[in-house]
């Protein structure tokens, strides 16, 4: 009897070590590292202003920049009758299209319209902004608008896919030698990195989102504050978590750049004159500030486990998996698992503990056999 049970034992642990021992869900991160103006980074926040509304949905509204302005036709007044006079018209109102910085024809609708004062009342960032898969694609176009206007630059794409609760690494960036002198004279050299840094760790959840996990630094050099001839290093860092459905994006921002330049127009010849070729001689020094953007879209990436699908979309919330119970051969084929002797056990009764302890006959090792025994009583104490 206890072959047969051992088998079907073996034959459960077999099969749950088959359903346990399954791939992990992997997470294929998309970032798109975009250097912006100010003014791309406020227009794309009021772009997207009106649309945080709609994001619960999975996604931002349609382009429509209509603005109301009072004016137009009004209505018919009434007819008077003999000797009286006519009713007044009602007020009309006209839809006219209004500003647009992207060139689109429209904006976004399913919010208030941009108006002559939506610069004022929208968010001039985009941190932490998070859309559907349509907003998605929206963003894209907004971002090829912005380059063509030459208002941002996008200067890296990178893709990598992580596992699921492990960490990726986005670097880019370049390396500063540093020399130094040691007792006896030798010149060491040695590479510092300077890089802008992305490390994101996504984490799945069984709603089909991702909890992403980012830190962001950005490190740049500073000649101002060099010592011996070693330039000084700035560091700008940033950490933040955000839930993001899957195929959806969230924007990240904050993360400033300074830019300087000088330009100097000057006369041939005249600019040279000593005191007077100031008068034939212009310096010109820029300075702005742009910001460093990320847009990260994670997608979530299921094996096709065989025999268990668990890899599709998830709408409701659940994840199905199907689990084979053992099934005792002869039976017929069904999926309720069969007791096991130690379960048999646990559903026999119990004796009840409030019950006499009944004297147990025992023979004495030196008694005779034809003689009767003592009988002997067994307690147990409290």
């Amino acid at each position: 009897m206890r072959r047969p049970q051992a088998l079907e034992n073996i034959e459960a642990i077999r099969q749950l070590v088959a359903i346990l021992d399954q791939p992990e869900p992997q997470v294929e991160i998309e970032t798109r590292i975009v250097i912006a103006s100010r003014n791309f980074s406020r227009d794309l926040g009021v772009q997207l202003s009106a649309a945080v509304a709609n994001l619960g949905s999975g996604g931002l509204g349609a382009f429509n920049t209509n603005a109301t302005t009072p004016g137009g036709t009004g209505g018919t007044g009434g007819t008077g009758g003999t000797g009286g006079t006519g009713g007044t018209g009602g007020t009309g109102t006209t839809t006219k299209p209004g500003p647009n910085p992207f060139g689109f024809p429209g904006g976004l609708s399913g919010g208030p319209s941009p108006t002559g004062t939506l610069g004022a009342a929208a968010p001039t960032t985009v941190i932490g902004l998070t859309t559907g898969i349509f907003g998605t694609a929206q963003i894209s176009a907004l971002i090829t608008a912005g380059e063509t206007k030459g208002q941002a630059k996008t200067i890296a794409t990178p893709r990598v896919t992580a596992l699921n609760n492990r960490p990726a690494q986005i670097e880019s960036g370049s390396q500063i030698p540093v020399q130094t002198t040691g007792a006896l004279g030798v010149v060491t050299t040695t590479f510092v990195s300077v890089p802008l840094r992305l490390s994101i760790t996504p984490q799945i959840t069984d709603a089909g989102t991702v909890v992403l996990r980012v830190t962001v630094e950005n490190n740049s050099i500073n000649t101002g504050i060099a010592v011996g001839g070693v330039p000084g290093i700035n560091t700008q860092r940033m950490q933040s978590e955000v839930l993001v459905p899957d195929g959806g994006t969230t924007v990240m921002g904050g993360v400033l750049l300074d830019t300087e330049g000088e330009t100097q127009t000057r006369t041939p010849g005249l600019a040279s004159v000593p005191v007077l070729g100031n008068l034939f001689k212009r310096k010109l020094v820029t300075r702005g500030t742009d910001e460093i953007l990320f847009f990260i879209t994670p997608r979530i990436y299921r094996p096709d486990y065989q025999g268990h699908p668990t890899s599709g979309t998830i709408g409701n919330g659940t994840r199905t998996t199907t689990i084979i119970q053992p099934v005792t051969p002869g039976n017929p084929s069904t999926n309720t698992p069969t007791p096991t002797n130690l379960e048999q056990q646990q559903n026999a009764p119990q004796a009840n503990p409030n019950t006499p302890v009944q004297p147990v006959i025992q023979n004495p090792a030196g008694a005779p056999s034809g003689q009767p025994a003592r009988p002997t009583s067994l307690s147990t104490r409290p």
